[in-house]
């Protein structure tokens, strides 16, 4: 494994939170079916615009971390690509989780569902990650990163960041591209 740190976001870039969010929602408020909005039509990064209840999804999620963390699916190809990126770089587990019980379903569905990781770090604020890149799909996190230039901000691509105008991936082999040319270029310099 080479010395460079690569930090990872969780929500949305290994786990699929979104499904999993409607579909405990959908078992509470069955009534509410055909009035959520479709995950496909989702462009802004926070939930309330897209259920009936509102700024109350914020609560509903807070409360509801074992339920929704069960039925939490890896995005397809996840842990392949965490295996793979493991064996070439530390890979920090980069998230900031909402509450102490999202900390432990989240450190729980990681080993569960067997991604490969070095650590992980709870971080409300991750611009306080220092490592070669970092892969988010939040923009807000992303400008702020860059700012910051603690690490090289990557964006896992969503309708909801389209904005960015940095580097961006739409696979997880993009990335790993990304770090090997990385490796490369520095094996080359030294």
């Amino acid at each position: 494994m080479a010395d460079m740190t690569v930090g990872i976001d969780l929500d949305l870039t290994l786990r699929d939170i979104n499904t999993a969010l409607v579909d405990v929602y959908l078992r509470k408020y069955p009534e509410h079916k055909d009035k959520v909005v479709p995950i496909s039509n989702w462009n802004v990064y926070s939930f309330t615009p897209y259920f009936p209840i509102g700024r109350a999804i914020q609560n509903f999620f807070a409360d509801n971390p074992d339920e929704i963390n069960s039925i939490s699916k890896p995005f397809y190809g996840a842990k392949d690509f965490m295996k793979e990126l493991s064996q070439i770089a530390k890979v920090s587990i980069v998230t900031f989780q909402i509450n102490d019980k999202w900390k432990e379903v989240s450190l729980k569905w990681l080993q569960e569902n067997d991604i490969s990781f070095h650590e992980i770090i709870f971080l409300k604020d991750k611009t306080k990650f220092e490592g070669k890149f970092l892969l988010d799909d939040c923009i807000h996190t992303l400008k702020a990163v860059r700012l910051k230039g603690n690490s090289t901000p990557v964006c896992r691509d969503y309708p909801w960041n389209q904005q960015w105008d940095g580097l961006r991936i739409k696979h997880y082999d993009e990335f790993l591209n990304i770090v090997r040319n990385n490796l490369a270029l520095e094996q080359i310099n030294n």
